[in-house]
């Protein structure tokens, strides 16, 4: 029961505030742009085999991912659907490793929805609409004891960016659809699963990033569908489990202009309520 508790209350935190009303209606396409056939993603059972054009081209992205240090944007358009989407407006700050801030407001109203945060220490997320409205968090390190899933995470969420390191340790690294597939095995509260980063070698860019059973079945996904300026513009995060879109497009990315420190410090909002022991 405690399980399911914390599930549904991840849930709440990004598509409980689709209750709210709202004339602002859209649609995002649920299909992926970037993998036709999810169930290819697992690794064959043969041993890979490892094309050096591949690994010099990730070890490119990577260089150039590793001068990004910072990104934000004070303006971003959010939309979040389950059947019907909601358009809101937010902002997004990122600095590496740990650091992140999402915070998602009415369309024309400064009303905050929902906080969604990380720091050194801790993660966090809140949203108004939740019952009781209280500030859930964690230490990174107690992340399996909260059972939350791998998609719900402000982690996730910072290796959805697309500006992060490509980590080809143990991974199956492999072309996958004209594109390059890195995947690797991962554990969380609910089981082994399979992280896939897919690559375009033509734009020499992450593209997306697939969380699925060992056996292909798709769990969670997150796609970059445009860039402006060498950052990631429209990203498209589609938890497929509960059937749920969230799309952010940044409006004015802006990189390497460090946010204020108070941004990285966990809201002051009680009750709070510590995932990993309550």
């Amino acid at each position: 029961m405690r399980m399911k508790k914390i599930i549904l209350v991840a849930i709440a935190v990004l598509f409980g505030i689709v209750t709210v009303g709202s004339l602002f209606f859209t649609y995002v396409p649920k299909e992926l742009t970037h993998v036709q056939n999810p169930i290819e993603l697992p690794p064959n059972e043969e041993p890979p085999t490892f094309d050096q054009e591949i690994l010099d081209g990730i070890a490119e992205i990577n260089e150039k991912n590793s001068k990004i240090l910072h990104l934000s944007s004070r303006k971003v358009d959010v939309v979040i659907q389950q059947g019907i989407g909601i358009r809101l407006r937010g902002e997004i700050y990122y600095e590496k490793n740990k650091r992140f801030r999402l915070k998602i407001q009415r369309k024309f109203r400064n009303i905050l929805e929902a906080d969604i945060g990380s720091n050194n220490s801790v993660f966090w997320f809140w949203s108004r609409q939740m019952e009781p409205c209280a500030l859930y968090y964690a230490k990174h390190e107690d992340t399996l004891k909260t059972r939350l899933k791998t998609a719900f995470h402000p982690t996730s969420m910072m290796e959805s960016l697309g500006i992060g390191e490509i980590d080809i340790k143990d991974a199956d690294i492999s072309e996958f659809e004209g594109k390059w597939k890195v995947t690797k095995r991962r554990m969380t509260s609910g089981g082994a699963v399979l992280h896939s980063t897919v690559i375009d070698p033509a734009k020499q860019r992450i593209v997306g990033s697939y969380i699925t059973t060992l056996s292909g079945r798709m769990i969670a996904s997150s796609e970059i569908l445009n860039w402006q300026n060498g950052l990631p513009q429209t990203i498209v995060f589609n938890w497929h489990e509960e059937n749920t879109i969230l799309q952010l497009k940044l409006n004015d990315p802006v990189k390497n202009v460090r946010p204020n420190e108070s941004l990285w410090n966990m809201p002051n909002i009680t009750p709070k309520i510590d995932m990993a022991t309550d």
